[in-house]
């Protein structure tokens, strides 16, 4: 196992200051390699821990576990020296047995330690069966990415390159946004940065060092590809040939549809089903009495509950002691709340919708002329909504499903919807919640369609970019007819599908320098600026600055 530390880090000097024996020294040594690279931050992982400060969150039982209580506490001590402060903690943490969602307290490395610059180091065998171990155990489903390797060597091949075009490409993107920072060091010391950044993942593929990697978390296939910006994929070329993406629209509102009907919850009889999708999910609504009991054949008792359709419905009883009564009444009934008939409709209403077309075009056409919003403008409102559908399913915020203006908008078309994913998200919490929804999207796209496609086509390239599928254009109709076969068969309603030629623009879009600039635009100041730095890494700074000057 080989692990990637910071280079600004000297360990054996830290290790080398202990009273310790050459034995014990060695041991602590290879515990300290694997406890740095958790906070290690490059090109390739910045964005992960991004909205947390890059402050990566370690749960001490588990590094209790893995590395000992006592050598836990010592690499701790040697790290936050106060006189030279390795990693520094945000000091915030709290303990789920006193309710609400437990989450672990954060660390990352010290800013003069935080370079982008990195070291490979070999963790022996018997510690990285230990760390293994342990992860599975947290991890609860004995994830192996092992059946993934046939997408692992379609980026393993050495036949990706880019269109030499790319390199003014980029050179144009990075001068429209130095003009609009107009001198300003902070504002230019961030556009280095990205054009930096761009530079450095191009010359990681045409170097053919190319990182893949499927997330135990989530089940997406991240790599050198998914980093890349959306406006340089088009310039890619696979033994010289352009490539065609086939993108699901809408992809995790219309996977919600499933995920709502019965058989997602009591096991329908294959492996796209809650407890197969997310057993970590599964154990929170068993452990929560939301699920009573289950069997080995996946099938399922919910309480006083058994499912009609779309509607779980209850034998209700205001006093669960009694199974027989006059006073019995059938009341619908999901995640331990009640719901009525008009909610009822609605969920129905929504799976219903027409998600094989432009499901947020057809939204836009509804709430037009049912709520009043300060755009007109069809195209602007559909980018809105769509935006603003993260929130939808994600916030857990209760102020805000109760008056953010899309929220509300939402609420008023789907009153049922917008009920069962606060439910949710209360039951599983947000985090859990959207794993569940972008392993549903993993399970089809990975599992079920890229493998039939390459069983199918095994000298032909396949890729993917999370809910979307690339390959040769002479290739694409049997993909789509794939992808429309298997999504439509395992959701339950047909699936919109759009082609996109990977067929790159000759100069940047205003709106692709707009939506750059957008990110840039706020950093005006050291203040500003200070909040970014983790993520504006020097060599990033330089080989954009020399680029463009």
């Amino acid at each position: 196992m080989r692990v990637m530390i910071p280079a600004s880090v000297d360990v054996k000097y830290l290790v080398g200051k202990l009273n310790l024996s050459p034995t014990r020294k060695e041991n602590v040594k290879n515990k300290l390699y694997y406890f740095l690279s958790l906070f290690v931050l490059t090109n390739e992982n910045y964005s992960l821990n991004e909205k947390n400060e890059c402050y990566r969150r370690i749960s001490s039982v588990l590094m209790k576990k893995m590395m000992g209580r006592k050598d836990y506490y010592l690499i701790l001590q040697l790290l936050t020296d106060p006189k030279d402060s390795v990693i520094e903690s945000n000091k915030s943490w709290h303990n789920g047995k006193q309710g609400g969602s437990g989450y672990c307290k954060g660390y990352r490395l010290c800013q003069p330690y935080n370079t982008d610059e990195v070291l490979w180091r070999t963790i022996p065998a018997k510690f990285q069966r230990r760390v293994e171990k342990h992860i599975k155990k947290k991890v609860k489903d004995n994830f192996d990415d092992s059946k993934y390797q046939f997408l692992y060597k379609q980026l393993d091949n050495n036949k990706l390159r880019f269109d030499t075009s790319v390199y003014d490409y980029i050179y144009s993107f990075g001068q429209q946004l130095l003009s609009r920072a107009d001198g300003n060091e902070f504002q230019s010391n961030m556009v280095y940065n990205r054009i930096g950044r761009w530079l450095y993942y191009v010359e990681k593929i045409e170097n053919d060092n190319i990182w893949r990697q499927v997330s135990p978390a989530n089940w997406r296939l991240n790599s050198s590809l998914t980093h890349l910006n959306h406006t340089l994929r088009p310039f890619l070329l696979y033994n010289g040939k352009r490539l065609v993406e086939v993108d699901v629209k809408a992809s995790q509102p219309y996977i919600l549809t499933a995920v709502m009907r019965e058989e997602f919850i009591t096991g329908n009889g294959g492996l796209f089903n809650l407890q197969s999708i997310s057993p970590i999910s599964f154990q929170k609504l068993l452990d929560g009495g939301y699920i009573n009991s289950y069997s080995r054949d996946n099938t399922y008792s919910f309480g006083y509950t058994s499912y009609s359709g779309t509607t779980m419905h209850t034998e209700f009883n205001p006093d669960p002691g009694y199974s027989t009564g006059d006073n019995k009444k059938t009341i619908s009934f999901m995640w331990g709340s009640f719901y009525n008939d008009m909610e009822l409709e609605s969920i129905r209403n929504y799976q219903n919708a027409p998600f094989g077309n432009d499901f947020y075009k057809y939204l836009v056409s509804i709430v037009k002329s049912k709520l009043e919003l300060k755009t007109q403008d069809e195209d602007v409102l559909r980018e809105r909504i769509k935006k603003n559908m993260r929130l939808v399913l994600f916030d857990d915020n209760k102020d805000h499903r109760r008056h953010g203006t899309y929220l509300k908008m939402f609420k008023e078309l789907y009153p049922g919807v917008e009920k069962w994913t606060y439910d949710i998200l209360k039951r599983i919490g947000k985090k859990e919640f959207s794993y569940l929804l972008q392993r549903a999207e993993s399970y089809i796209v990975l599992d079920v369609i890229s493998r039939n496609f390459h069983e199918n086509f095994p000298s032909v390239p396949i890729f993917t970019i999370h809910d979307a599928i690339c390959t040769y254009p002479e290739y694409i109709q049997p993909l789509v007819e794939l992808t429309n076969k298997h999504f439509t068969k395992i959701i339950g309603t047909p699936v919109g599908l759009k082609i996109k030629p990977w067929q790159p623009e000759k100069s940047p879009s205003t709106l692709d320098i707009n939506e750059e600039w957008a990110k840039i635009k706020p950093v005006v100041s050291f203040p500003e600026y200070k909040k970014k730095e983790r993520t504006v890494f020097s060599p990033n700074v330089e080989r954009g600055r020399e680029f463009l000057l």
